[in-house]
């Protein structure tokens, strides 16, 4: 029994297929597999409908899966071809063959504005998710929020931190110790530094942050001697 129902192609409304595999390079084929599912419906064939809407769920599939760090994003464009050729080329052909191109269409505007929230939102979740989850991002996110001028609570030495970039280094009062990021403890907030690319002089920086967010640092020499910095400014 055939899932396709009669309709009058002279009536129908669709959303342009072409235009909706263009789209689809900015905003990924489940844009246009959703806009393909729907005109599908409105040509009466609920087989083909289901079929692009699987595509859709795909989709979503791959960009969960892309958010999850070491994941390539060359499975979207493998997705994004798999379901031009298997799947869209066929709505686009039976468009031109059986309504001659001819069919009212629907305006592009409010599915596009979805999208674009959607890309939005999809974009801050995948900020977020990389901030917390990427070892590299931690890490540098770290480095950049301790660069700055500190004063030592103990003495109040100047203490200015320029660990982020490729030049790193650390002056105390004028003195200037080269240095190089050996890790970076995201669970403690640490950063372990070596200075003057010696292995014995092992430093540690570590965040303490309080119930606001706000930080303080706690800095800690190779012998051991320890002293809190208090922010001044940024550089």
């Amino acid at each position: 029994m055939s899932n396709e129902k009669q309709v009058d192609t002279a009536s129908v409304a669709l959303w342009n297929p072409n235009a909706a595999v263009n789209w689809s390079l900015l905003f990924s084929p489940i844009f246009g597999a959703w806009l393909h599912a729907k005109n599908w419906n409105s040509l009466g064939d609920e087989r083909k409908a289901k079929q692009s809407m699987y595509w859709v769920y795909g989709g979503i599939v791959f960009s969960i899966l892309a958010l999850i760090p070491g994941k390539s994003w060359s499975i979207g464009i493998v997705y994004l071809f798999g379901w031009y050729f298997l799947s869209a080329k066929q709505q686009i052909k039976y468009v031109k063959e059986k309504l001659d191109g001819v069919y009212e269409k629907k305006g592009l505007a409010k599915p596009i504005g979805i999208a674009i929230a959607t890309l939005i939102g999809f974009v801050i979740v995948a900020g977020v998710i990389a901030t917390n989850f990427d070892p590299n991002l931690q890490q540098e996110s770290a480095l950049i929020d301790v660069s700055g001028v500190w004063r030592a609570d103990q003495d109040g030495a100047m203490v200015i931190l320029k660990l982020e970039g490729k030049s790193k280094s650390i002056e105390i009062n004028g003195k200037v110790f080269p240095v190089k990021v050996k890790s970076h403890d995201n669970e403690n907030n640490i950063i372990t530094i070596v200075v003057n690319n010696n292995p014995a002089m092992i430093w540690a920086v570590r965040q303490i942050f309080d119930k606001d967010g706000k930080f303080t640092l706690a800095l800690t020499l190779q012998d051991g001697t320890q002293d809190g910095l208090s922010f001044v400014r940024r550089l």
